[in-house]
């Protein structure tokens, strides 16, 4: 089941012009920042991070972004 949703999403993401190549997931942004991924969640939730929601693919960030705020 998670393989079909997934694939949907990817066909969704495919029609709205969405490229997952300049993004990364939001467990890979928290590796990358060396912070839990709580932290940027919440941080999300107050509107402070930007970042896609990808239905089941969970919240995806801007790779240019990370690499920005991680100096």
């Amino acid at each position: 089941r998670f393989y079909d949703a997934a694939t949907k999403q990817l066909e969704i993401l495919h029609n709205e012009d969405i490229n997952t190549d300049k993004l990364m997931p939001l467990h890979g942004a928290a590796s990358a920042l060396g912070v839990p991924q709580e932290v940027l969640f919440k941080r999300y939730r107050e509107g402070l991070l930007e970042a896609e929601e990808l239905g089941i693919l969970g919240l995806w960030v801007d790779r240019d972004y990370i690499r920005r705020i991680s100096g």
